[in-house]
């Protein structure tokens, strides 16, 4: 009996968060390039943003950290 209430509490506690879910992504994307501004990698990313901004329907914000050999990104 103990595990019938216990599922159906559970079944509740499911059910009763569903609308809380919001879409993913709901804001802005942050993408932290670990090099200087104006390099391959850069560049990389920014050709590969503007395509994933398109698909995903949020913009993306690059953030380049460069110096330290990429470690403080």
């Amino acid at each position: 009996m103990k595990k019938i209430l216990g599922l159906i509490l559970a079944v509740g506690l499911m059910l009763g968060a569903l609308p809380a879910r919001a879409e993913y992504p709901d804001k802005a994307i942050t993408c932290i390039v670990p090099f200087a501004p104006g390099g391959a990698a850069d560049i990389t990313v920014r050709m590969v943003a503007d395509y994933l901004s398109k698909e995903i329907g949020q913009p993306l914000v690059i953030v380049n950290k460069g110096g330290g050999s990429g470690i403080p990104a």
